[in-house]
């Protein structure tokens, strides 16, 4: 983008201020480079930045006392407003480059999204770029033609290794820890997958113990915490295993033969009461005037279709296993498994539903990868669910009905035997 000189860039990306890090390193230090973000107003990321930032708030005339008692000096970190700064913009050096953070707060601001549109043409000609950053972004119509977005990914296997690896060694050599074995390394990577780059390297870090060297239960535990800090999402800890239900004979043996099969799920995503969360998503039902149910909608078939997740359909009377069944998949293979509730991730405002629904979808693609998700929709009516969401889980309807004398004489044996229990068949109800 900056070789054929693109004024205007969008990047979403998960850790933004790693992102500005790995850019200005990029530049190698021969154009200015700046940051903007609404608390700490402006600043230098180099030494021409540094210069370019004071020449602005000195323009703005924004200033504080000179410490040596020398009058004032421009104070660029004071300008925080967003609409000043990006008219004050124009008057940066060629090639030059900006960095906005978090920008999609301004793009509600007809006086902010008036000023991007106007540093197109200005900032074309003479090589200059402002880079809007954000974890999600919703451009405005003004500005959907002028800003090339781009999309940064969780860091991939690669990455996280060198993160580990950055962290571990060091500390190894100091404390004379041996080092990883591959097994190790494999289900540290594991766990660090999902996370941004800084978290991942904060978790780990976090998780060197001086006498053990990796702790990797701790590693787990954090990363665990740090997947249900968004509203929505929860992670199964008493998952159990087979020997825990009875019955469901023939899920067990699709699940047997999925998870020792060539290209067994690395996490199993519940989606409860699906048909609740998608209210309204249907075309012949009522609707969901507010439009979040259909993206919703849409976000989920577009991410099972191009990551080709897999999933099936539980249907049945609340307490007849449909969720048990996917946490003891997670405790039987030693999978992650985790609860979804797409009705807990709206919001009071449409943009930021959006947000936390494209976020949790690419958390999962950054967990699994391509085919490593199975997803499974819990539903007491899929009669009401749009048929083009039933097509997207291939392994079909499942329909979960109450237990017979034989089945609930086999719950109750299992229940009796976790308490330390003991009756006859005679004596049970």
């Amino acid at each position: 983008a900056r070789r054929v000189s693109t004024p205007l860039v969008g990047i979403e990306t998960p850790d933004q201020g790693a992102t500005i890090s790995l850019l200005t390193r990029a530049m190698n230090g021969d154009r200015p480079c700046l940051r903007f973000d609404l608390s700490g107003g402006l600043r230098g990321l180099n030494e021409l930045g540094k210069g370019e930032a004071e020449a602005i708030a000195k323009e703005a005339g924004v200033s504080k006392p000179d410490p040596q008692g020398r009058g004032t000096q421009p104070a660029p970190e004071q300008l925080t407003n967003a609409g000043e700064l990006l008219a004050l913009a124009l008057r940066l050096q060629p090639k030059s480059i900006l960095y906005i953070c978090n920008a999609g707060y301004l793009f509600d601001n007809p006086v902010c999204a008036q000023a991007i549109a106007n540093l197109r043409d200005q900032f074309k000609s003479n090589k200059r770029c402002l880079v809007l950053l954000g974890g999600i972004l919703k451009l405005p119509a003004e500005l959907a033609n002028d800003v090339v977005l781009f999309e940064e990914e969780y860091p991939g296997e690669a990455e996280l290794r060198e993160i580990l690896l950055s962290v571990y060694t060091p500390a190894g050599e100091k404390y004379r820890w041996p080092a990883l074995s591959s097994k190790e390394e494999s289900n540290a990577i594991d766990a660090l997958r999902g996370l941004p780059a800084f978290l991942a390297e904060q978790i780990a870090a976090m998780s060197l113990d001086k006498e053990r060297g990796l702790d990797l239960d701790a590693l787990w535990e954090r990363k665990k915490k740090t997947i249900e800090q968004p509203p929505g999402l929860s992670i199964d800890r008493e998952t159990g295993t087979f020997e825990d239900v009875a019955g469901l004979e023939n899920l067990k043996d699709l699940a047997q033969g999925l998870f020792t099969g060539r290209n067994p799920p690395k996490v199993i995503v519940r989606l409860e009461e699906i048909e609740k969360s998608l209210a309204g998503a249907r075309k012949d039902s009522p609707g969901d005037s507010s439009g979040v149910s259909q993206d919703a909608l849409q976000t989920l078939l577009n991410a099972m279709e191009d990551n080709n997740w897999r999933g099936l359909l539980a249907e049945g009377v609340p307490g007849s296993g449909k969720s048990l069944i996917s946490k003891v998949m997670g405790g039987q293979f030693g999978c992650l498994s985790l609860s979804a509730d797409l009705g807990a991730m709206k919001a009071s405002l449409v943009g930021e539903s959006e947000a936390k629904v494209r976020n949790f979808v690419k958390m999962i693609a950054a967990i699994a990868g391509k085919g490593g998700a199975f997803f499974v929709a819990t539903s007491n009516n899929s009669s009401v669910l749009p048929p083009e969401l039933i097509e997207r889980f291939s392994f079909g309807r499942w329909e979960f009905e109450r237990p017979d004398r034989a089945q609930r004489l086999a719950i109750w044996k299992i229940h009796l035997a976790k308490m330390g229990l003991h009756f006859s068949d005679e004596e049970l109800p």
